[in-house]
Order: structure tokens, then C-alpha cells, then sequence
């Protein structure tokens, strides 16, 4: 298998794609302006052009697999191809595809994630029907996915250099000068109903050095006082005080947006809880809001429900974006799995009260009592804990005891201040152990 650049007859190259009328000077202008590649495997078997689109975005263009080829992985090593051959000089690969379920979910497994949609693309720039799959297309789904510039004189080297460039980090941060503590729970204090190694200890090392904490969860199917009562069965003694959930965001967004409004619900009673507490009303006929959380009351009946609910004008609402959630033996579908349905069947999207939600962080620090630059924020998700620390200009802590591993920071242009593998390292880290 060979990738390589085209330079000269780009269009001759151009034999794997199915242009529409309307395609044509579009095509002009990105062979004119971008960058086209294909991969040979035996003939001709993917081809795209990628283009700069200022402000450090590559997008991707006409990426195209031939139909005798689909399924081989050809798709894939192209974006890989592209992604580490522009990593030095670009911080985003975006991609733009129909609203199919047929290209939405080979791009998420290639790292991207949905960033924005334009409605009615396709109606509005094309005389005809466009179809994928049987499917009807409308709007384009934009997609991006960080890219991280990797050493030059190591390439190949980077779990190593990650590693590396943690031990240094970890000696410019002192946890015993930091007051505050903002910690994940799944992932970080436990999997499933069981309590992670080192966590007993780091809760302890809190307690007895007066550090201020809140365990901030994107769970919504747990009050603080069922919160309290499952660290309790795990021998941990939290009050409930020490507990902030995607539920409560939820609700007191709610309440300051629409006070006294309705809301279908599909979630866990601590979802409803919060909401009855704000003062929402349940409503599966007419109501203001849907509203989405983790739960076993999600089912076709109520995703059907909701959609249409949707469609008749409620506005829809996630508790936290969430895509997956560590659980004993393996990971479950979280928040933002579920909703997902519900936005590519409507056409609508989602609003997530959950971090990385600047709301709820603020609350979270409300909550402790502390400035931003003395507090620490403790997650196992780059794609929430870390971000929302980071841009809460809190230090960062990404703990391997959970969704990430240390390759899972290739992902991303960012980095946390610290990559431990649990929660009890920053008790060794404060001793000096580490």
C-alpha cells in the first residue's frame, strides 16, 4: 500500500467520486487550491484533497474509497496519512459530510467529533435529491478531530516522550500548596461498585491537610445523598455537601432559563428530582424542554417520544457529553450516545449542561470556595475533565484509571498539567514519592 501526493492531472485522478452537476466548480477550486493524495494498493483505492482553511484548520475534501474497497481500512490510513504528515502545522483536521449514518460513524471512530451543522446544505445548493445509503440528505455535519505535532527528531517515539515530558511536568506542580481539589468519580473513585486503588487514601490526605474538595460528576443518575450512601458502601465517608451532579447543572439551567416550565424527561429519578426541586414541571404533551440523561427508562417508545416532541417545537437538552462511561466490566453509553438519535432523527441539536460546560465549573469553584488558580481539577476524559479545567484556568490532572490511556493524548492539542495513573499518586506526589 502506497500514498502518495498529486501534483500534476489531479482531475484524471478524480475516478472514484460520483460528481453531481452542481459539484463541478467546487471540485475546480479545491484541485486548484488543495492538496490531492491517493492511495495505490493494487490500483487506485482512496483518493482526497485537502485544503487550508485558515486559522490552523485542514479540512478534508473529497475523501473517496473505492466501492470494491470499502471495509479495508484504505478510508482510514488516508486521514491518518494526512493527519501526521500536517500535525506540525496544523492544530485541527475538519472534515464535512452528509448527515448519514452511513459516514458520521466512520468518521467518529477516526477521532472526529461533531463540531457544528449546516442546515439544509444540500437542498439549498443542489436542483436534486442527494441520497446515501437510501438515505435523504440535508444538512452537512462538520467534524473535527485535534491534531498533535509530534517530536521531529522522534516520530516514532511518542508514548515514551509522553511519558517523558510527565515526569517533568509532575515536578512543577506542588499539591500541598493547591487548596482546592475538584475530582471526576467515574473512572477516578470507582468502577462500577468498585473503589479504585489509592482512593481511600487520597480522600484521607484531603481531610487531614484541611484541602477543600467537591467530587464533580457527569452522572446524572445519582442525588449527592445516593452519592454519599454508594462511596459509604465502598467503606469512604463523603457528606453529601462534598457532591455536585450533571443533574443539578441541568436543573439550574433550567430554572434560570425558564422558570416554571415543563419537561419531558428521560433519566433516573435523581434527574427528575432536581428538576421537580427547580421547579419544572413534567409535561409528555406539550412540553418546553426534552430532556436526556442516563437512565433504564430509555427505550424506543421514549427516544420516539422525544423526537417528536422535539419536532413540535421543545427544545432539547442533554445532562452531559458524555459519549461512553467506565463501568466493572467494560463501558456503557452515556449522555451523549443516547441523544444522538434524537439529533440526527430531528435535525436539532443537543445543548449539554455537563462539563466541559463553563456553567457548571463555575458552580463547582462556587462551590469550594476557591480561585481557579489555586484549585486542581482531577478527571479520567481529556474531552471534559481536562478541557474544563484547563479553561477554567485550573492545574489538571489526567488519571489512567479510567476511559484514557496515555495514547489517547495523540489525540488532542492540548495537554494536562499532569498524567498520573490514579488518585493515589497525588498523595505520593505530595510526599515526595514520585
Amino acid at each position: 500500500m502506497e500514498i502518495r501526493e498529486i501534483t500534476d492531472g489531479k482531475k484524471r485522478y478524480l475516478e472514484l467520486l460520483l460528481l453531481a452537476d452542481e459539484q463541478e466548480s467546487m471540485v475546480d477550486r479545491y484541485l486548484r487550491e488543495g492538496t490531492m493524495f491517493v492511495l495505490e494498493d493494487g490500483g487506485i483505492r482512496g483518493e482526497c484533497v485537502v485544503t487550508d482553511e485558515g486559522g490552523g484548520i485542514l479540512e478534508i475534501k473529497n475523501l473517496a474509497v473505492a466501492t470494491d474497497s470499502q471495509g479495508k481500512g484504505y478510508g482510514k490510513a488516508l486521514i491518518e496519512y494526512v493527519a501526521r504528515r500536517y500535525a506540525q502545522s496544523f492544530s485541527v483536521l475538519q472534515v464535512g459530510t452528509g448527515d448519514s449514518p452511513a459516514t458520521l460513524p466512520f468518521y467518529e471512530k477516526c477521532g472526529f467529533v461533531r463540531h457544528h451543522v449546516i442546515r439544509d446544505f444540500f437542498t439549498d445548493n443542489y436542483d436534486h435529491p442527494i441520497f446515501d445509503g437510501g438515505v435523504l440528505l440535508r444538512d452537512m455535519v462538520i467534524l473535527r478531530r485535534e491534531l498533535v505535532a509530534r517530536p521531529q527528531s522522534a516520530p516514532q517515539e511518542m508514548p515514551e516522550q509522553i511519558a517523558r515530558t510527565t515526569e517533568m511536568e509532575k515536578k512543577m506542580i506542588d499539591f500541598n500548596e493547591k487548596k482546592g481539589f475538584i475530582c471526576d468519580m467515574d473512572g477516578v473513585i470507582y468502577h462500577g461498585n468498585r473503589v479504585l486503588p489509592g482512593v481511600n487514601e487520597f480522600i484521607e490526605w484531603l481531610k487531614s491537610n484541611g484541602k477543600e474538595y467537591l467530587f464533580l460528576t457527569n452522572n446524572s443518575g445519582y442525588t449527592p445523598r445516593e452519592l454519599k450512601q454508594k462511596l459509604a458502601r465502598m467503606g469512604l465517608d463523603v457528606s453529601e455537601e462534598h457532591f455536585y451532579t450533571s443533574a443539578l447543572a441541568t436543573a439550574a439551567f433550567i430554572k434560570d432559563q425558564a422558570p416554571g416550565c415543563s419537561a419531558y424527561v428521560i433519566g433516573d429519578s435523581a434527574l427528575l428530582n432536581a428538576l421537580y426541586d427547580a421547579g419544572v414541571t413534567m409535561n409528555d404533551v406539550d412540553p418546553d424542554y426534552v430532556i436526556v440523561g442516563e437512565g433504564k427508562t430509555y427505550s424506543l417508545d421514549t427516544l420516539t417520544r422525544a423526537t417528536n416532541l422535539v419536532l413540535a417545537g421543545a427544545k432539547l437538552i442533554g445532562a452531559n457529553s458524555d459519549i461512553s462511561g467506565p463501568v466493572e466490566k467494560g463501558i456503557a453509553p452515556a449522555c451523549r450516545a443516547l441523544i444522538s438519535p434524537i439529533e440526527m432523527a430531528t435535525g436539532k441539536q443537543a445543548y449539554f449542561c455537563g462539563k466541559p460546560n463553563p456553567l457548571m465549573m463555575r458552580t463547582g469553584l462556587k462551590l469550594l470556595g476557591c480561585h481557579s488558580a489555586e484549585s486542581v481539577m482531577i478527571g479520567d476524559r481529556m474531552d471534559t475533565d481536562v478541557i474544563s479545567g484547563l479553561e477554567s484556568g485550573m492545574t489538571t490532572v489526567l488519571v489512567l484509571s479510567g476511559i484514557s490511556t496515555r495514547e489517547t493524548l495523540d489525540r488532542f492539542a492540548y495537554r494536562p498539567n499532569v498524567v498520573l495513573d490514579g488518585v493515589g499518586d497525588i498523595v505520593r506526589a505530595a510526599n515526595g514519592l514520585l
